[in-house]
């Protein structure tokens, strides 16, 4: 166990020493995330759907379509990508 902890020092003095290591060690993670903070988000846009409603529920179609549609049109995130039959 006293081998291990000696290469483990070992290692962090080599590291420290080197400063292209230590930029790639730490540095290139910080720009990551500082780009992809920029480039990643939680907002949905431009997400087309489809409303499928089986045979069972074929009283309730005319309805169902018709408030899924208001509220989907309503937000300017969805668009209805398929043909009514």
């Amino acid at each position: 166990m006293k081998q291990f902890f000696f290469f483990i020092k070992k290692e962090f003095l080599h590291l420290w020493r080197d400063k292209r290591t230590m930029f790639i060690l730490f540095g290139m993670p910080m720009v990551q995330i500082f780009i992809f903070g920029f480039v990643l988000t939680n907002e949905v846009k431009d997400s087309r759907i489809a409303i499928l409603l089986k045979p069972l529920f074929t009283n309730l179609k005319p309805v169902c379509i018709s408030t899924l549609k208001k509220v989907f049109h309503s937000h300017n995130s969805f668009g209805l990508s398929a043909k009514e039959k």
